[in-house]
């Protein structure tokens, strides 16, 4: 029987094992334990606002910034770029209330984080991308049905 794995050499990875593996019960368990302190203030007392969604895009944008220095140096400057774009868009959407500034937001960074995962970036723990691509679908989803 063929499939797409008949010519893969014992000892290597299989094509996005990284994404399956990011995406496995890990990563469901440690969104569940970053994700929880995050969304049941909004899920006990909503609305969501664009602050909130906010300081989740800064937050996730400042822990890749931690990763990148601990696991692969030459990654921190795109990093720090990225935190100070998560400040500035997250700011704009704070200060304008623009909820769809940060839905747009957590969906693309939940989109960065797949690409992480399929790319098989090592910076980044597959754990964690997985968990930022289920809290950031799920925060979307919540500003999107609060307003």
């Amino acid at each position: 029987m063929s499939n797409r794995y008949t010519n893969h050499r014992p000892g290597t990875r299989l094509p996005n094992a990284t994404l399956h593996a990011g995406l496995g019960f890990g990563s469901i368990v440690a969104a569940l334990l970053i994700g929880s302190p995050l969304l049941f203030p909004v899920l006990s007392s909503p609305p969501a606002s664009a602050s909130w969604a906010a300081f989740i895009l800064v937050a996730a944008a400042g822990v890749y910034v931690l990763l990148a220095a601990f696991r692969d140096r030459s990654r921190v400057l795109l990093c720090t770029f990225q935190l100070a774009a998560a400040v500035v868009l997250g700011g704009a959407a704070s200060m304008l209330e623009l909820t769809s500034i940060a839905v747009v937001g957590l969906l693309g960074h939940a989109a960065w984080d797949l690409w992480h995962l399929v790319r098989e970036v090592r910076y980044v723990p597959a754990w964690y991308a997985g968990a930022c691509v289920y809290i950031d679908i799920i925060a979307a989803v919540v500003v999107l049905i609060q307003h």
